[in-house]
């Protein structure tokens, strides 16, 4: 029996990260990422058993990271936190960060395969998915804000548009050649403008 290298295989992931960030998942090549990994296409074999079997393993820790981050950023980092006039813009920003160094797959370009390169995969649909998490998650925030019945009636196609728009500009940030650490100063700030233009809602109206 082959004795697998931990080595090989990570060369193999890192080989694929390039490919599919570069072709996507449907016009991805085993062949050029068995090239690129320094191995013959029948050893990539002995590591995986198909493109999507390497594809779920780049991609599956940035949507499970995701979806914990929207489920979980108030379990413990805002826990203690309360939204009133009085908020600290640098305690914000220090939970933020926090949040993010528990994330990190999101900051490489795992997420971005995930999101732009995931047609022809089960994950496909995946920006609209996380459009409506984003906007779901929104309406929960601000459900209880005191506005009129009318602007009530319209707040899902609000929220929607503002999670439309936070996503793509999140994934903006994340296409640039900054290094992980610039991308994560800059979402911070991005986070940070969407965190405080809620708070305003929640506060003002």
């Amino acid at each position: 029996m082959q004795v697998l290298k931990e080595e090989v295989k990570q060369s193999i992931l890192d080989s694929g990260k390039a490919e599919f960030l570069n072709n996507g998942f449907e016009k991805a090549s085993m062949r050029q990422i068995a090239k690129s990994a320094g191995t013959t296409i029948g050893n990539l074999y002995n590591y995986f058993s198909s493109k999507e079997e390497i594809f779920y393993t780049i991609t599956t820790p940035a949507f499970d990271e995701f979806i914990s981050l929207l489920n979980n950023h108030e379990d413990e980092s805002f826990k203690d936190f309360t939204f009133d006039e009085s908020v600290n813009i640098d305690f914000l920003k220090t939970i933020i960060k926090f949040s993010f160094n528990k994330y990190d797959s999101m900051f490489d370009s795992s997420f971005l395969i995930l999101v732009d390169g995931s047609e022809g995969t089960k994950y496909e649909n995946i920006k609209s998915k996380f459009i409506d998490l984003l906007s779901e998650h929104l309406s929960v925030h601000l459900k209880n804000v005191n506005i009129s019945n009318e602007k009530k009636e319209n707040l899902f196609g609000f929220c929607h548009a503002v999670a439309s728009g936070f996503l793509e500009g999140m994934m903006d940030i994340l296409r640039t050649s900054y290094s992980k650490e610039e991308k994560k100063n800059l979402l911070t700030e991005y986070f940070l403008f969407y965190i405080i233009g809620v708070f305003n809602i929640k506060v003002n109206r």
